[in-house]
């Protein structure tokens, strides 16, 4: 999974700058998968909350989500990190009622 990791890294390191902002926030969403998959969590919580303080700006609630079923478990930590004050202050913020309805659409996405 490692491999996996160092290669959606380097598709999103060659994304960045280009103008393809979709591209790069899908080869992004790709990395958080591969991170959490690969157990690096901490690293994955950080990519998400950027990829969700982007989501939230635009009101892409279900975009975050279709990245895989290890996004719904992040979101989770993110929402208690929040709660419980671990919110890195290098993370960008992620309003919690963003949080809160990805969670929710994850329930009602899954029945």
């Amino acid at each position: 999974m490692n491999l996996a990791c160092e290669w959606v890294t380097e598709w999103v390191t060659r994304l960045e700058g280009r103008g393809r902002d979709r591209a790069l926030l899908q080869a992004k969403r790709l990395l958080v998968a591969c991170l959490a998959t690969a157990g690096r969590t901490e690293e994955a919580k950080s990519l998400l909350a950027s990829i969700a303080a982007q989501c939230a700006e635009q009101g892409m609630v279900r975009y975050p989500l279709d990245g895989g079923p290890q996004v719904v478990p992040l979101l989770r930590a993110l929402r208690d990190d929040q709660i419980a004050g671990r919110w890195p202050p290098e993370w960008p913020t992620v309003p919690r009622p963003f949080i809160d309805s990805m969670l929710e659409s994850a329930v009602l996405y899954t029945r």
